[in-house]
């Protein structure tokens, strides 16, 4: 997504991989992760095979446009999958965030400081934006909404130190974690966790997080601790 000329140009193929992402996390949380703190164990499923399916599409999206595989979930089917639906309100809420991340570039223009400082000022607003939107019921979905945004940046771009222009997606995950500052044992510090392990997984960076801890939030801060001294530049 982009904000030039007054205008918020948003791009298909990073939405169908946003999509892609949001339904990988969370079914990996819902299906491999839950199973494994409830009953000692995982089991691979049809569900995760295809969730893994189709977040390997979601990410050969970089290199070039392809059509959504009819054989994979989607928005439109519900049909047989009840994760599309709640999928369907996170990535809303992910592209919210990006929305405002996009409007707040406008608005505030023309910005004043670094062009770093400047996407940390847009975060700021499309933050305090999506925050003033929680109502009690939906609080869950709109911080894994931003969560899964800034996630889809992270994998799409899988550099954790600062570019010229834009702070790390890394960097912006932990700031917005902060600034929610949910009770140790709320859910998302879970799904955050996962995020991490999957991109060092992926990317071959070899860090050594903790597997267990007192809680889901002390292994996250740990984990972003490594991250961060370890300086690993890719």
């Amino acid at each position: 997504a982009m904000a030039s000329f007054g205008k918020i140009i948003m791009n298909e193929p990073f939405m169908c991989a946003l999509w892609s992402f949001c339904y990988y996390y969370f079914v990996m949380h819902e299906e491999y992760v839950v199973p494994y703190y409830n009953e000692g164990k995982s089991v691979k499923n049809q569900i995760l095979d295809e969730a893994e399916k189709l977040f390997q599409w979601g990410k050969s999206l970089r290199n070039g446009y392809s059509c959504w595989p009819q054989d994979l979930p989607m928005p439109t089917q519900y049909a047989g999958n009840s994760y599309v639906h709640i999928v369907n309100q996170i990535f809303l809420y992910a592209m919210n965030f990006i929305m405002c991340h996009e409007f707040a570039h406008i608005v505030k223009a023309p910005q004043k400081g670094t062009l770093i400082e400047q996407e940390r000022e847009a975060d700021d607003v499309a933050f305090e934006l999506l925050l003033k939107g929680r109502d009690g019921n939906n609080d869950f979905t709109i911080y894994l909404g931003v969560i899964m945004g800034l996630a889809t940046l992270i994998v799409l771009n899988s550099n954790i130190k600062d570019s010229p222009t834009h702070p790390s997606s890394i960097s912006r995950l932990d700031t917005f974690m902060k600034r929610i500052n949910l009770e140790e044992t709320h859910t998302l510090w879970c799904i955050t966790t996962i995020i991490l392990h999957d991109w060092n997984m992926r990317n071959d960076f070899e860090y050594v997080f903790p597997m267990e801890s007192d809680t889901f939030k002390s292994r996250y801060e740990e984990m972003m601790r490594i991250i961060k001294n370890q300086r690993h530049y890719v």
